[in-house]
């Protein structure tokens, strides 16, 4: 019984190892792609590097250890976490030389954390920003792609939402924060919720869209529960509703969580 005890431990051993350090070499591999995709002078060569990264990101998908491997020296990709693990977001922007921007991202999902099961889905970038996506649902086939930052829980009975913070860079003129809703509907994915009470409805996720040379700022604040951005006003008189004239004018809102909303 000694004997085969231990032969089961370096077996599990061997394995283990041997996760690892593919893992490490996949690492490696990222870090390389996307310091070439970082010198890119054109879009034929960001393409075919990003093709890579997509293809290096899958391999990660199927090995096993990834859902808890650090991936410390990638700096240039968003890889978060809920606080309750329940998943884990791989996300990364392409930027183009018409100054848009493409996103992937991966979601490696807990199926049987016990049996370390796990299951990996791909969101598509196929919708453009416009004022009509607020009010829709949209799915893992037909996301709105941006580059998430931060990822906040908010529960409501039994019903958990996944409230993600982003950034997208858009086009030439303007920049847009995001607040995305993220849900398991019936065990499928589905992004958008009508979370957000306002003055003028319950939008299922909300955007803010200015100029592209200022700064914006869209964070949480855990103490008090609630998600503060800059007040957004046009620089010019007259130019009130223009996007790529509007900016931060020092005031600042916030959603503020209240009885799941």
């Amino acid at each position: 019984m000694v004997r085969i005890c231990l032969t089961f431990a370096l077996l599990f051993g061997c394995f283990a190892f041997n996760a690892q350090t593919n893992l490490e070499l996949l690492e490696t591999r990222i870090v390389d792609l996307q310091q070439q995709m970082a010198s890119c002078r054109n879009d034929e060569a960001m393409s075919a590097y990003d093709d890579s990264l997509r293809t290096t990101i899958i391999d990660v998908m199927n090995s096993d250890g990834a859902f808890d491997y650090p991936f410390s020296k990638v700096k240039s990709m968003s890889i978060l976490k809920p606080n309750d693990e329940s998943f884990r977001l791989f996300n990364w922007n392409i930027p183009k030389m018409d100054q848009t921007h493409g996103y992937h991202c991966f979601m490696l999902q807990v199926t049987d954390a016990k049996n370390g099961i796990y299951n990996w889905v791909e969101f598509m970038d196929k919708t453009d920003f416009n004022a009509s996506v607020g009010n829709k649902y949209l799915t893992p086939e037909k996301w709105q792609g941006a580059l998430y930052y931060k990822i906040i829980e908010l529960k409501k009975g039994k019903k958990t939402y996944y409230t993600l913070l982003g950034w997208d860079g858009a086009d030439a003129l303007v920049s847009r924060k995001v607040i995305e809703v993220l849900q398991f509907n019936g065990g499928k994915i589905r992004f958008g919720a009508p979370i957000f009470k306002m003055d003028k409805g319950s939008p299922k996720r909300f955007e803010l869209v200015y100029a592209d040379e200022v700064m914006t700022s869209l964070k949480f604040d855990p103490k008090e529960k609630r998600i503060v951005f800059d007040h957004l006003a046009a620089r010019t008189p007259g130019l009130e509703g223009n996007p790529a004239f509007m900016g931060p004018d020092l005031s600042f809102d916030a959603f503020v969580m209240e009885k799941g909303k």
